[in-house]
C-alpha cells in the first residue's frame, strides 16, 4: 500500500499503475483487462476496467491511483474499489456495472452515491468514515472472515497486478464453490 516513485510526468505514472490493458494467468484461465474509462480529478485518477476470463465471464471495477509529486519525480498509489478507499468522485454511471463481492466494496459504492446525492444537495453530505481494518490492519471485532481475506488481499497490490487479479480470481472462486 506504498507509493511508487521514479515517473517523469503525471501521465507516465498513470500508465504503468493503470494502463490500457494487461494480461495474466489465474486458476480459471487466462484473463485479460482492458481500461474502459478514465477521469482525473487534481492528482487523482480514477480508471473504470473490465476483466474478461477466458471461459468468458465478466468482471468490472473502479481503480483510483492517488499521484503525488516530489522533488522532479512523480508518485503513484493505486487501490481499487473493493478497498474501500476514501475517495468519491467516481462517475455515478460506472457503479451499476461494478462486480462487488466484499463489505467493503459495497459501502464504497453506497458511499459514493450519498456523496454525490449531498454534493447536489440532494442530502446530507457523507460524514468521514475511514475503514480503521482496512488502513492500518487491525482487525476490528466485526469483521467477517470475507473482509479479513479482502483486507489481506488489499496489501497483494504492491505485488504486481498479474499476482492479485490471480489472487481475486481464487477468492471469487471459492466464494461460487461454497
Amino acid at each position: 500500500m506504498g507509493w511508487t516513485y521514479g515517473y517523469e510526468n503525471r501521465n507516465a505514472a498513470v500508465e504503468a499503475e493503470a494502463g490500457e490493458a494487461w494480461s495474466g494467468e489465474g486458476p480459471r484461465g487466462d484473463f485479460t483487462t482492458r481500461r474502459i474509462a478514465r477521469r482525473f480529478v487534481g492528482n487523482t485518477h480514477y480508471s473504470l476496467h473490465e476483466i474478461l476470463h477466458s471461459d468468458g465471464e465478466r468482471e468490472r471495477f473502479v481503480l483510483v491511483t492517488l499521484l503525488r509529486r516530489s522533488g522532479r519525480v512523480w508518485g503513484a498509489k493505486s487501490t481499487t474499489h473493493e478497498m474501500g478507499p476514501y475517495y468519491f468522485d467516481v462517475p455515478l454511471s460506472w457503479l451499476d456495472g461494478l462486480t462487488t463481492v466484499g463489505a467493503s466494496g459495497r459501502h464504497w459504492v453506497e458511499s459514493v452515491r450519498a456523496y454525490q446525492a449531498g454534493r447536489k444537495g440532494l442530502g446530507a453530505p457523507l460524514a468521514a468514515r475511514p475503514y480503521l481494518h482496512v488502513e492500518l490492519g487491525v482487525r476490528s471485532a466485526l469483521e467477517t472472515e470475507e473482509e479479513r481475506e479482502g483486507r489481506d488481499l488489499a496489501f497483494a497490490w504492491s505485488r504486481g497486478r498479474a499476482q492479485y487479479m490471480r489472487r481475486i480470481a481464487r477468492r471469487r472462486l471459492r466464494a461460487a464453490e461454497g
